[in-house]
């Protein structure tokens, strides 16, 4: 496009944020509930097309960030989108949700994409504006973290990822209230998802916030023995850490502007919500009096019941871990997805035949291994489901594929016809193994711990001990034979140290 697309340059630049419209500036305008854009001219109809609903999102409709996405939008107007395809996309989208019922949220979503998101022209024409915008920064880091810094170029992509959320949010809140969509986070996620998954090229951003997150919730759990006390609210840090991440993704990112730090006003909110959920955060639940004198037909008194309760398992922890183990799985389906469902039941068939898990502790050893940075603890992965399994191991064979390796995909995507644990390689793949900058600099990061040494060991080693027969969704889904996955000890020694290098 940028060999078709000729620029007229800005005569006079001025940044977006210290830009005071003209009145004949202002196309795009705000009311309480609503953003006015003026697309009722395209169809010669009533004006009452020109309002765009935002009161499904309550962040969104508040008057300040109402102002600041019209104030983006009649920027983007007046400097970089002068020929109004932008408001030709809006019309013809508000067309559809307003008159064609049968207009979906997939729909939406492929439209959305096709001609805002990834649409050549006007995504171009918001990739000047976010160039000419942006001014690199110095900036000073002295942790050793590498996942807490931001250098300039992922502040511009964060940059870059607000400024398409500013676009398309009038048209996702109406759809949202226009559909009566039941949860509007979900819904926005979805698509916000996709945004920011279209940089993972340059920067993990789900990562770095996750990051982000867990480093402040950690420290301040240390100065704050009220963290202790909030298994009754399933609250935990790796809970509180996911509810930051989304809450920086939906109601933080759309509010970015150029002259501030949004790195910044990330971690200011990272402390805020922590005061709101958890150390200034009054106590959700009344107390009780317990009473042994009063008694139900069973000469039970409430003091007999409550002491009952006491009696079973702890179940808050239950709850908390299965609440964490199902919002992981939807970020990580809408961060490594779709999944065809058809694709999980071949995989299920395949996996089970005579047996009566589709779950072979090898394959699940491994695979949890590799997610449990995602999860945040070793406990939450234990309450998905059969069908998360399944996804887990379709993710875990996608993420190897694309790192190039040949044995671990089908290490994990096979079924396991032939198991024997070993712990011990023989002598040269042993020393292949020492030999390697990798192991190297695994055993550098651990302290030469012989622990994590021994692990290694023993996965490679079982990993060769065992036969693998491949499955292949492109054969045909009834053929009764099949084929063993073949193994090279270099190939698989060198591959098991790459996956131990991710997981550590």
């Amino acid at each position: 496009m940028k060999k078709f697309m000729t620029r007229e340059p800005i005569k006079k630049f001025i940044n977006v944020s210290d830009w005071e419209p003209e009145p004949e500036d202002i196309i795009i305008n705000q009311i309480n509930d609503y953003v006015l854009i003026p697309v009722s001219k395209y169809f010669n109809a009533d004006q009452t097309m020109d309002y765009f609903s935002v009161r499904s999102k309550k962040v969104y409709n508040k008057i300040k960030v109402r102002a600041l996405i019209v104030h983006k939008l009649n920027y983007f107007e007046k400097f970089y989108d002068t020929d109004r395809e932008l408001l030709t996309v809006y019309a013809n989208i508000k067309y559809l949700i307003d008159c064609e019922p049968n207009y979906s949220k997939d729909a939406l979503f492929y439209d959305l994409k096709r001609y805002i998101i990834n649409g050549p022209s006007i995504s171009l024409k918001m990739d000047y504006m976010n160039k000419d915008n942006y001014r690199p920064a110095k900036i000073k880091f002295s942790g050793t973290d590498r996942l807490l810094y931001y250098d300039n170029t992922h502040i511009a992509i964060m940059m870059r990822i607000s400024l398409t959320m500013t676009l398309i949010i009038p048209l996702l809140t109406h759809f949202a209230n226009k559909r009566k969509v039941q949860i509007i986070d979900e819904f926005l996620l979805e698509i916000y998802s996709y945004i920011i998954k279209e940089y993972e090229d340059f920067v993990d951003l789900f990562e770095k916030f996750t990051a982000t997150c867990s480093t402040n919730i950690a420290k301040n759990k240390r100065n704050n023995a009220i963290w202790n006390n909030q298994d009754i609210r399933a609250i935990n840090q790796s809970t509180h850490a996911i509810y930051s991440v989304n809450n920086i993704i939906l109601n933080l990112m759309p509010k970015y502007i150029y002259n501030d730090s949004p790195v910044t006003l990330n971690y200011a909110s990272i402390g805020q919500v922590i005061k709101y959920k958890v150390t200034d955060a009054g106590y959700d639940f009344a107390y009780t009096s317990l009473s042994s004198s009063d008694r139900d037909l069973d000469e039970n008194s409430s003091l007999d019941k409550y002491e009952a309760i006491l009696v079973k398992s702890d179940e808050s922890l239950f709850i908390q871990n299965k609440v964490n183990g199902a919002t992981t799985m939807s970020r990580i389906r809408m961060y490594f997805g779709p999944f065809d469902q058809n694709e999980i039941e071949f995989y299920r068939k395949r996996l089970l035949l005579d047996d009566k898990s589709v779950i072979h502790a090898l394959q699940k050893e491994l695979i949890f291994n590799m997610f449990y940075k995602y999860f945040g603890d070793t406990s939450s992965s234990n309450t998905i489901t059969e069908d998360d399994y399944i996804v887990l191991l379709l993710t875990a064979k996608k993420i190897c594929l694309q790192s190039d390796l040949l044995v671990l995909p089908c290490v994990f995507s096979s079924k396991i016809i032939k198991y024997t644990k070993k712990t011990k390689l023989n002598k040269k793949e042993k020393d292949r193994m020492i030999a390697s900058p990798i192991y190297k600099m695994i055993m550098e990061k651990y302290n030469n711990n012989k622990k994590v040494e021994a692990q290694i060991e023993e996965w490679a080693a079982t990993i060769l001990s065992c036969e693998f027969e491949i499955i292949d969704s492109n054969r045909e889904s009834n053929s009764t034979d099949y084929v063993v996955l073949p193994k090279f000890p270099d190939y698989v020694v060198n591959e098991v140290l790459k996956f131990a290098s991710w997981v550590s």
